[in-house]
């Protein structure tokens, strides 16, 4: 999980879906890449309310932008429990990495994310949790295979020529 701990990032519902997660996937850990600790209360009693499995949940401080290549060929799911995203640039780096994308079902996510995996409702622990149990099962070459044919620089740039065309086009006649 990437980004600040904010209400409108939800890290706390990132923390309740694993708690539904620990026990069908033992070996499974919890990294929260954070930055603006708004939320940083809420969050460690969300992580003490695990009891057991609090242990499998890390609260990191930010992490270099160099250094998050490692930690999503590392990890093997990306988690956004966002409620509001404009872009979601930390699900597409992580997808390009082969992370499988477990998104809250909003716009943006949804056009990231495409067919690879469904959505979850923004909010929905339980939801977050049954995809993230699907998404260890995903292949993460599928995953990068998938995020060069659609998210790569080269196809961005395309999309947005042809949409700048489209745009001009009318101004043209």
């Amino acid at each position: 999980w990437v980004g600040r701990l904010i209400e409108s990032k939800d890290p706390v519902t990132a923390v309740r879906a694993f708690g539904l997660v620990a026990d069908r996937l033992p070996a499974a850990r919890l990294h929260l890449l954070a930055t603006d600790r708004t939320e940083e209360p809420a969050v460690c009693a969300a992580i003490a309310a695990l009891g057991e499995h609090a242990p499998q949940v890390q609260l990191h401080d930010p992490v270099d932008r160099a250094a998050m290549t490692g930690w999503y060929q590392a990890a093997d799911v990306v988690l956004s429990t966002s409620r509001r995203e404009g872009s979601g640039y930390a699900v597409i780096e992580a997808m390009t990495e082969g992370c499988v994308p477990v998104v809250t079902g909003l716009p943006s996510h949804r056009s990231i994310v495409g067919d690879v995996l469904p959505t979850f409702a923004p909010g929905d622990a339980a939801g977050a949790a049954e995809l993230v149990v699907r998404a260890v099962r995903v292949d993460r070459d599928t995953i990068r295979r998938d995020a060069a044919e659609r998210l790569s620089w080269a196809v961005v740039v395309a999309q947005l020529v042809a949409v700048y065309g489209q745009v001009l086009r009318p101004m043209e006649t």
